[in-house]
């Protein structure tokens, strides 16, 4: 006897994808941006320390996600580079939410930073001090990676 799943799937299935009914997560998209040897990290919202970038829009590319959110968080643009992670992290205890986080480069100074509306606050910390930021370890892990990538070619 055929079970109800698969009866679904070969039915159902035919029409729409199984994806369709999957649980949907949030996606964000983070970078990590390195400038005169600082990581660039903003306040949010609740006040807590994050990487800049935001929210995926439907039918938008992920880099295009990325440089959208730098701009309007920091007034700068990037050059998105490789992945560093995927995560999924749990805001307020209340939603998980998919981030991708990418190693960016700008060509912008500190001094060209602003503060967005979206943002609360810029701050800038070198390796050492990120290590004492409250971050996701998946975020330090990044932002390791991304030094490294820098400044280990100088």
């Amino acid at each position: 006897m055929l079970d109800l799943r698969k009866l679904l799937l070969r039915t159902v299935g035919r029409i729409f994808p199984s994806d369709y009914f999957a649980r949907r997560f949030p996606v964000s998209v983070k970078g990590v941006l390195l400038i005169d040897h600082h990581v660039v990290l903003i306040r949010n919202e609740r006040n807590e320390w994050d990487l800049p970038g935001g929210k995926l829009k439907r039918k938008e590319e992920l880099a295009e996600c990325l440089r959208r959110e730098i701009k309007e968080e920091l007034a700068i643009d990037v050059e998105v580079q490789n992945l560093l992670n995927t995560t999924t992290v749990k805001v307020m205890n209340i939603v998980s939410v998919l981030v991708v986080i990418y190693h960016c480069q700008t060509t912008a100074s500190l001094e060209q930073l602003q503060q967005g509306q979206e943002n609360f606050g810029i701050g800038l910390f070198t390796i050492d001090e990120v290590s004492k930021v409250d971050l996701p370890k998946t975020y330090q892990i990044a932002i390791a990676k991304s030094f490294a990538t820098i400044f280990d070619k100088e």
